[in-house]
């Protein structure tokens, strides 16, 4: 193990309490302290699909009570609304959720606590966000989808104002255009990668490969947990993961290709098999396929240099921050989780490095740690939609996440 992993490490792990913040007044308060992206400056709040990341180095540097009150905060927040909302701010719990990966968090923290009253809560919390998917989310050809909650036209057009400011889009659309793109951005925001050439402009028109994978492993979870608390649902649970993943196969999976793509439910078409991605390992994080030609497959596409990224190369003119060549957390995380899942051992740890050497690297230059790389040049990302801040979140969570494989494999 390289010293400046281990420096890396070290820093991480001392660097998690500078990081917790509490919020216990006002609109948006949560009743236990929590660890958001940031130490400082933007993004101070509770992330949803953040925190499952952030969560697996907490507990890995021995910080279980806060990935259980970050959980407990997010379970917490469903009640509230009805749902998981993006994070705990403004305009986080207007206008959509993100993936749901609470069940996920879930199950890591009762591996830990083995707290069965706490299991019991948060089961039944499960069931009203499942039932917020299956309900507001749902398509006609039986998967999910991304989407938003109830909005007016005025609040589409003024969503596409805002995020033609960031995509250098044409502010002089018409209204019908802006009411259209304004809606299918919202739901791409919902998807956390706020923007992407994988969701462009029909991004609530598309049944995403990861999203259904994590409701399929949602309903093998919640088939599980029903066995203890309400063992009248485990069939339901069961019959809808079985259901869920005959479509998967039958309308997400493409032979020529050898692997899982997006499905545009309103064109019945795969949506954009030029275009490669790291949600496209989730068939295999999860157990839908143990394909290793498939996963190889993907990797080669998004595989570069200095890390995974986003997406392969694609012809859009907008440039996405959610494409390539960016190399975000999630998306080395992602892979590597899929690479693991496999046991494609080699592989994780090649990739596993790359991610390592990025953060090491940037620690030791600059004493703290960023979000976005650029995974075909050695840099951090520039032309952003936003500008890079000092993260600790899920970066520092993968980071610990891959350096305790890498350890224990090395």
């Amino acid at each position: 193990m390289k010293l400046e992993f281990e420096k890396t490490h070290d820093f991480i792990k001392k660097r998690w309490k500078d990081g917790v913040k509490e919020n216990h007044e006002g609109e948006y308060a949560i009743p236990y302290p929590f660890v958001p992206p940031c130490i400082d400056g933007l993004f101070l709040c509770l992330f949803y699909w953040d925190t499952y990341y952030t969560n697996k180095g907490l507990i890995l540097d021995g910080y279980v009570d806060l990935a259980k009150s970050n959980t407990s905060n997010l379970l917490y927040l469903c009640n509230k609304y009805g749902h998981v909302p993006n994070s705990n701010s403004y305009p986080g719990v207007k206008h959509n959720s993100q993936p749901p990966y609470l069940h996920l968090m879930v199950k890591d923290i009762f591996a830990e606590t083995k707290d069965l009253e706490w299991l019991r809560s948060a089961y039944f919390t499960l069931k009203v966000e499942y039932s917020f998917w299956m309900r507001e989310r749902i398509t006609p050809c039986g998967l999910n989808r991304y989407h938003h909650h109830d909005k007016t036209d005025q609040e589409c057009i003024d969503f596409y104002d805002y995020v033609a400011t960031r995509l250098e889009i044409d502010p002089n659309a018409s209204p019908k255009m802006k009411m259209h793109d304004g809606s299918a951005y919202n739901a791409c925001a919902e998807s956390g990668l706020d923007f992407s050439p994988r969701y462009g402009t029909d991004g609530n028109e598309i049944c995403p490969i990861d999203l259904n994978c994590l409701l399929f492993a949602m309903e093998g979870n919640m088939a599980d947990w029903a066995v203890l608390f309400e063992p009248e649902m485990e069939k339901e649970y069961r019959l809808a993961r079985q259901k869920r993943k005959k479509l998967i196969e039958e309308l997400l999976y493409c032979k020529e290709e050898g692997v899982y793509f997006d499905y545009n439910f309103k064109k019945n078409t795969f949506e954009r098999t030029d275009l490669y991605f790291t949600g496209q390992f989730f068939p295999y994080i999860v157990g839908i396929s143990n394909d290793r030609k498939g996963c190889s497959k993907v990797l080669s596409k998004v595989e570069y240099a200095y890390g995974i990224a986003s997406t392969s190369p694609y012809g859009d003119k907008i440039s996405y921050q959610a494409a390539y060549p960016f190399s975000w957390p999630y998306d080395n995380g992602i892979c590597f989780w899929g690479l693991s899942a496999l046991g494609m051992k080699e592989n994780a740890m090649r990739v596993g490095t790359k991610y390592l050497e990025l953060c090491s690297k940037s620690y030791m230059k600059a004493g703290h740690l960023w979000e976005t790389y650029n995974a075909v040049v050695d840099e951090v990302a520039s032309k952003k939609e936003y500008p890079n801040k000092e993260m600790m979140g899920w970066t520092a969570g993968i980071y610990e996440w891959i350096f305790d494989y890498i350890s224990k494999n090395s």
